[in-house]
């Protein structure tokens, strides 16, 4: 679950150089004049993030943050990895505090990770939950005790990846039923988790993101055993009102697709793959039937991992990826580099246009100026 979960941000990258094998919503439109270009991430002020390093190899990375400049990912610690919360000055960069966000209770349990927090504070991932197995989980906006969130009707393992700002937020996943990976909603931390289904002929699907409307994007597989983009509409009660919907691939000749998450206007972003194996980042615009208007390739060897409330996207692209960010206005002009460094990958944006990730094995947060 965790080494899925870490190749779906696109980590693989920084894991593997961790391990010594290598060297949510908003956005579109708006009334403001776009800014010159390069952007303003050009100048930015970047701040590595201090892992758990104590006895440990020091690797870190950032998945998401919220406007309160909360940042949450994880990092290795003397025995593991954990999740992590760190809290981050919006105009500075200058990290002010760091929490470990610990596993369950139990001696067997070592590994947790972060993945998504909102506005409130309150943050999901995973935690193992007795040896080797891992459970969906979630943890309080000032609290550091995992809870984990309620299987019934599913099994382990399963995983939060998503959150919304609802009055009682949804969670968004994956659990096993069957034997199967399905998309999962959970409509509240205390609530059994909804199966969002699979494509007719599939085998197995994850959800990644969720909007403040109940719309909730990721992947399943396809009759023909290839994974697509897809999208579902639920209600406020958790009930799925439409979906899975096959978003298909960015352009005609590719043979996959993954969406990893969702604005409030329907525009949706991910990845999309070719033939020939190469990763392209890209947006699909979605209408009210969650029906694709629109589809941007991004650029190639990229992915496009998370959409704001200020026009931004970011991720990475390139063969040696570079942490990048796109403006929605000027999406025809080149892309700006979020840091100046290959082998750098951006996995989160906050309406602040404060953007973190991972550079090199460390987590960073890049305040633009």
């Amino acid at each position: 679950m965790k080494e899925k979960r870490i190749w779906k941000l696109g980590l693989a990258v920084a894991l593997a150089m961790a391990l010594g094998l290598a060297g949510c919503g908003g956005g579109g439109g708006g009334d403001a004049p776009a800014p010159a270009i390069p952007d303003q991430f050009i100048n930015n002020v970047t701040v590595p993030l201090t892992g758990l390093t104590a006895g440990g190899g020091g690797f870190s990375a950032a998945t998401a943050v919220n406007n309160a400049g909360k940042v949450i990912g994880y990092s290795e610690d003397a025995t593991a990895i954990k999740a992590v919360r760190w809290s981050v000055n919006a105009t500075t960069g200058t990290v002010t505090g760091q929490e470990t966000l610990n596993p369950l209770a139990g001696a067997a349990n070592t590994y947790s990770a972060a993945y998504a927090i909102n506005t409130a504070g309150v943050t999901v991932g995973e935690t193992e939950s007795g040896a080797n197995n891992f459970v969906a989980a979630s943890w309080a906006a000032n609290g550091t005790t995992a809870t984990a969130l309620p299987l019934t009707g599913a099994a382990a393992p399963a995983a939060a990846y998503g959150i919304n700002n609802a009055a009682t937020p949804q969670i968004v996943g994956e659990a096993t039923f069957g034997g199967a990976t399905h998309a999962v909603l959970w409509n509240s931390a205390t609530t059994a988790p909804v199966d969002l289904g699979l494509l007719t002929g599939g085998t197995s699907s994850s959800a990644y993101a969720i909007n403040d409307s109940g719309i909730v994007v990721g992947e399943a597989t396809t009759a023909a055993g290839v994974t697509h983009a897809v999208a579902w509409s639920v209600s406020s009660a958790g009930a799925v009102v439409l979906g899975p919907v096959d978003l298909g691939v960015i352009t005609v000749a590719d043979v996959g697709s993954v969406a990893l998450d969702i604005d409030n206007t329907g525009l949706v972003v991910g990845e999309s793959e070719t033939a020939a194996g190469v990763i392209h980042a890209g947006m699909w615009t979605l209408n009210s039937a969650l029906q694709p208007t629109a589809k941007t390739d991004l650029g190639a060897n990229g992915s496009a991992s998370a959409i704001n409330d200020a026009n931004r996207i970011v991720g990475h692209l390139g063969a040696a990826p570079v942490a990048t960010a796109w403006d929605l206005r000027k999406l025809t002009v080149p892309n700006a580099a979020v840091v100046e460094t290959t082998f750098s990958q951006a996995t989160g944006v906050n309406d602040n246009n404060l953007v973190v990730g991972v550079q090199g094995t460390r987590a960073f947060v890049a305040v633009p100026k």
